[in-house]
């Protein structure tokens, strides 16, 4: 079992020393899953908040919320191209869209 105090400790320094980023972090997530479902907008709104929040948060917060969004962005993936179901290009477009935004240097 992972040791939670570890796990949100960089968080909780981070919203006691600025707590609108903890703000921003949240809304950054629903953005990113919204853009990755195609939400209309969402990606416009993504591509304006997420050079505003990688000035307020530190790299090991940056890196962290990357490496969820892929694990997402991903399964999302999987579904998309390997998926039983109706497969989704659009939606895999999407999914690298979001990607390509997070990971663009």
């Amino acid at each position: 079992m992972r040791d939670r105090s570890l796990f949100h400790a960089p968080l909780d320094a981070l919203g006691n020393k600025c707590p609108d980023a903890i703000d921003e972090l949240g809304q950054l997530d629903d953005l990113v899953f919204e853009a990755i479902a195609g939400r209309p907008g969402a990606m416009d709104a993504l591509r304006e908040l997420w050079p505003q929040v990688k000035t307020k948060v530190g790299a090991a917060l940056i890196e962290e919320s990357r490496e969820q969004y892929v694990r997402h962005a991903m399964q999302v993936w999987k579904e998309c191209v390997e998926g039983d179901e109706e497969r989704s290009p659009a939606m895999a477009v999407k999914v690298m869209d979001v990607i390509s935004l997070l990971f663009d240097e």
